[in-house]
């Protein structure tokens, strides 16, 4: 079986239709801009995700150098608390909501349950899989205008017109079956993002 590397669990969706993204905005949210998300792999994440060499061939990273790009649309509502709430949607996929931040900030999370598939399993494991389950969590901040420009709410609590984004995403990957696995989890698969606008 060949080494599966992990790509973000937001999904990297490359043929995307860019209208179908925004209209996908959950209920009382509308769409803020429609962005080309690039993914692009860190490899000194302290506890990066790997298989050891086998045979001729060397240690395999799991993180992908570039993992492509991906539409996606930014949707902005109303908190429980009356604060400014944003959506991140990929075609496809649940949409993940996070506070905004008046700087711009912003943190989603998502989890996938153990699938096999992932990282190889041991020789010596017999039937045995190794099911890995991902903990994500994307990091980072919107501008407007250029990426050093930063962004600040309105004086009205309104949202300026948003030109891209800048963040990480970091996959916790975990295993109940570790001892099956040949990869070192628990470990990370690390990506910085690099969204802007079309």
């Amino acid at each position: 079986m060949s080494l599966r590397r992990i790509v973000p669990l937001f999904g990297l969706l490359l043929a995307a239709c860019p209208e179908s993204v925004g209209s996908q905005c959950p209920p009382n949210s509308s769409s803020i801009g429609q962005f080309s998300l690039a993914f692009t792999g860190q490899h000194d994440a302290g506890n990066e995700c790997y298989e050891p060499p086998a045979g001729d061939a060397g240690t395999r990273y799991l993180t992908l150098d570039y993992a492509g790009t991906s539409a996606a649309a930014l949707c902005l509502g109303t908190a429980k608390d009356g604060g400014a709430q944003i959506w991140l949607v990929l075609p496809g996929k649940t949409a993940r909501s996070s506070d905004l931040l008046p700087d711009g900030g912003f943190h989603f999370t998502g989890h996938t349950d153990a699938v096999s598939g992932i990282c190889n399993t041991l020789a010596d494991a017999g039937n045995a899989t190794c099911g890995i389950a991902v903990d994500e969590a994307i990091d980072g901040v919107l501008y407007s205008g250029s990426a050093d420009a930063g962004f600040a709410l309105q004086p009205d609590g309104g949202v300026p017109a948003v030109t891209g984004l800048t963040g990480s995403l970091i996959d916790h990957l975990t295993s109940p079956a570790a001892a099956n696995c040949l990869c070192n989890a628990p470990c990370t698969v690390t990506y910085n993002i690099a969204g802007s606008s079309f």
